[in-house]
């Protein structure tokens, strides 16, 4: 047997000698490293649990909801002319068999809240921008009745951001109203927590109280604190759900989930 060879038998049967805790160090340093250079959000979603919605706050939000806004006549009389008339063009749409939200989208087709484009497609995984919403806003709030219109005026809006085809459907009094209470109608995409505010302001939804420690979703502090009752007040109607305790405020909400928000409300009115 050659020195070189006994040298490298001899280390081998070292490190199987080797205690466990010993060899565990240098892995067990890495983690740590790795911990202090996780994201301080991260952390606090580690440690924390999501405050979950008591059911019977849940009813009479609901019920408070369905008090104050009801569906007008006609806005139920043109959804089954719809339903009764739609085509395959634009009642089913090209692109959204088989998705996750194909019912939600045909039932906001049907209240006349969202449309598809001309090449018969629906285009559920597009996003929206800021105008997009307000015109869906708008069509939600048409919709109802016990909407307050509020006061506002064309000098709260920034005409020179909006292109001439949207600057007649702007001065129409809920599309006012939504545009001056949130600014984003100049947004060139909305994210899920700017469209969650936008609707909460569209139905005159007020922020629910967050008593000390409410976790409304695992990462909300991605989301403005003066805004965050507004989207506790929501959660607890179910008009807005997140996923594993988190919302993903930041993330760019789709035409998908935009109908999903939209008709949630006006399922909850019709119970």
């Amino acid at each position: 047997m050659t020195k070189k060879l006994l040298t490298i038998i001899l280390a081998g049967m070292m490190m199987m000698s080797m205690p466990g805790w010993a060899m565990a160090a240098g892995s067990g340093d890495m983690l740590q490293d790795q911990a202090q250079e996780m994201p301080q959000i991260q952390i606090q979603q580690r440690d924390r649990v999501q405050t979950q919605i008591n059911p019977v706050d849940q009813e009479q939000a609901r019920i408070q909801l369905r008090e104050r806004l009801q569906i007008i006549d006609s806005a139920k009389t043109q959804m089954m002319e719809r339903l009764r008339d739609q085509d395959q063009t634009q009642g089913q749409f090209s692109d959204i068999q088989y998705h996750w939200a194909q019912v939600q989208i045909q039932s906001a087709y049907h209240w006349g809240l969202a449309f598809g484009y001309p090449d018969g497609g629906y285009k559920p995984d597009g996003n929206i921008t800021g105008l997009e919403g307000v015109v869906m806003m708008t069509r939600l709030m048409n919709c109802l009745t016990g909407i307050d219109a509020g006061l506002a005026t064309n000098g709260a809006i920034d005409w020179d951001a909006l292109p001439d085809w949207a600057k007649a459907m702007s001065q129409e009094r809920n599309a006012l109203r939504i545009m001056a209470q949130t600014g984003y109608y100049a947004e060139p995409k909305l994210n899920r927590y700017q469209f969650g505010f936008m609707l909460a302001k569209a139905l005159g939804i007020e922020p629910a109280d967050l008593p000390e420690g409410t976790v409304v979703f695992l990462d909300q502090e991605m989301i403005p604190a003066a805004d965050l009752g507004y989207i506790q007040a929501l959660r607890t109607l179910g008009l807005i759900v997140g996923y594993n305790g988190n919302y993903d405020p930041d993330r760019l909400v789709t035409r998908a989930e935009a109908a999903c928000m939209l008709t949630r409300v006006l399922d909850s009115l019709g119970e």
